[in-house]
């Protein structure tokens, strides 16, 4: 599966990275630390070849194919890092910081695969500052070190390479070699910037923003094909945990309260969606047809304002959406509220802009605060439905062409 390395002639980003001076590969008394790495990059990725027309013929020589320079890519990186390591025995720390100007070269080695690309390039860099520290009475304490012979301004000249992975258009992952010309170090002296090892996160801002624009393009699309289908509101039902459980306490009464409730708010539900959305056709469906609708089985499914079954109502089943005013698991809270949820067509919760905060109802019910204390459970008829409604009307309808 190709995630599709971001493409532009310039784009440009940020980048944060983590050094490993390689110091201790050559002298076991060193350790290295890893160490931060902040820059910023400008890129450039040529769009035509290169050729040289001959001064007295009418003919031109390619010197690098169109084919090939769309292989290429030019990085100007200016960056911030700090390099360190330690000096186990002595258990002494030296710590270097340095300003960096890196030229890089990114080469796309197949050519129908572009996230993969090695890279080469030079980075001098100036040394802005450095100190010697000395781990005494359990911390590290700036110590004067004769044997460090760096200097501020001192130049520093490297070379990078290594490979690169776009794991999407916004972001790459890098690894490097950075291999030091004016490393000087030894067991005996410190001076100049040893060789290091380097993971990279390159964050592509244009790519970034690629990557929302194409999210919004799809959810565009989505919305749009949405509003020439169909809404279905599932409408609830009594438990038959519940209502089987009060048989047996032979409590009609409360059989009788729950049913009237579900059916007063059923019936205002349906009102407020007739009367507050106008963004497609929408139907109504009881909860207990709920598998018929995700096996796409619309015979005799839908009720009318009475909450009977019509079989005469019959929308397209190759085109909807549902949505239900019921308790479920709430991805902003994680836990079970009661608001309008919105699904697809397999009754699986939809993200935004489908499903917001706004669409969850709090427990004080229309002002009621105590209304649970008041009945053993939440009277949800006494809800108005409308503003609910009517925002997520509003949402659709933004995004609809």
């Amino acid at each position: 599966m190709s995630v599709k390395a971001q493409t532009e002639k310039f784009s440009y980003g940020l980048t944060l990275g983590l050094n490993y001076p390689t110091i201790g590969a050559q002298y076991d008394i060193y350790s290295g630390q890893g160490n931060p790495t902040l820059g910023m990059f400008i890129l450039y990725r040529p769009e035509t070849g290169i050729g040289i027309g001959h001064p007295s013929k009418n003919k031109t020589y390619t010197l690098v194919s169109d084919e090939f320079a769309r292989r290429l890519s030019f990085i100007l990186q200016p960056s911030f890092s700090s390099t360190g390591f330690r000096e186990i025995n002595a258990d002494r720390r030296y710590n270097n910081y340095y300003l960096e100007l890196s030229g890089l070269m990114y080469i796309q080695p197949f050519a129908f695969i572009d996230e993969f690309n090695f890279f080469i390039g030079i980075q001098p860099s100036i040394l802005t500052s450095y100190n010697t520290e000395l781990f005494v009475n359990g911390f590290y304490t700036n110590q004067s070190y004769d044997a460090n012979l760096n200097t501020v301004k001192q130049l520093n000249f490297c070379v990078p390479f290594g490979l690169s992975i776009a794991l999407s258009q916004a972001v790459w992952l890098e690894a490097s070699y950075i291999h030091s010309f004016t490393n000087q170090n030894t067991s005996q002296i410190i001076k100049g910037r040893p060789s290091s090892i380097e993971l990279t996160l390159r964050l592509n801002a244009l790519g970034l923003l690629n990557q929302f624009s194409k999210k919004e393009d799809l959810l565009r699309k989505q919305i749009n094909t949405l509003s020439k289908g169909s809404l279905l509101v599932m409408l609830p039902t009594p438990n038959p945990g519940e209502i089987n459980k009060l048989k047996a306490e032979n409590n009609k009464k409360e059989i009788a309260l729950i049913n009237q409730e579900l059916v007063e708010r059923n019936k205002k539900v349906m009102r407020e969606f007739k009367s507050y959305f106008d963004f497609c056709h929408v139907y109504f469906f009881m909860d207990t047809s709920a598998y018929k609708i995700i096996s796409k089985n619309f015979n005799n499914v839908f009720v009318n304002s009475e909450l009977t079954t019509d079989p005469m109502i019959k929308p397209d089943s190759s085109n909807f959406f549902v949505a239900s005013f019921c308790n479920d698991n709430s991805a902003y809270t994680t836990k079970n509220q009661y608001g309008l949820f919105v699904y697809d067509d397999h009754i699986n919760q939809l993200p935004k802009p489908f499903n917001v905060p706004t669409n969850l109802i709090g427990a004080n019910l229309e002002g009621d605060p105590i209304n649970f204390f008041k009945k053993k459970r939440y009277n949800y008829s006494i809800v108005s439905f409308e503003k609910i409604i009517t925002r997520f009307n509003n949402r659709m309808l933004r995004y609809k062409d």
